[in-house]
């Protein structure tokens, strides 16, 4: 099921960036249909070192949409029969 898809690399300074702000806010602008209003709201009130924790989720949405153009991130999917 799984294709190779190479090597894929990042630099540290990414991370940083992404961490500071200039990474998710330009990833946010330049990739709309991947993430909303509530992404970068999440990005703005957790700004700093918790914003880390979602580096690779972002990074992974961007590799993964520039590669076969698939949405991967699907926050509040419901479930039929859940109340989330």
């Amino acid at each position: 099921m799984f294709s190779d898809v190479g090597v894929f690399e990042y630099h540290l300074s990414q991370r940083e960036r992404f961490r500071t702000g200039k990474l998710w806010e330009h990833w946010a602008e330049a990739y709309p249909r991947i993430f909303d209003a509530n992404d970068v709201g999440i990005a703005r009130h957790q700004s700093g070192a918790p914003m880390n924790l979602h580096f690779f989720e972002w990074l992974a949405a961007v590799f993964i949409y520039e590669s076969f153009r698939y949405l991967s991130l699907l926050q509040g999917l419901r479930v039929q029969g859940s109340r989330a």
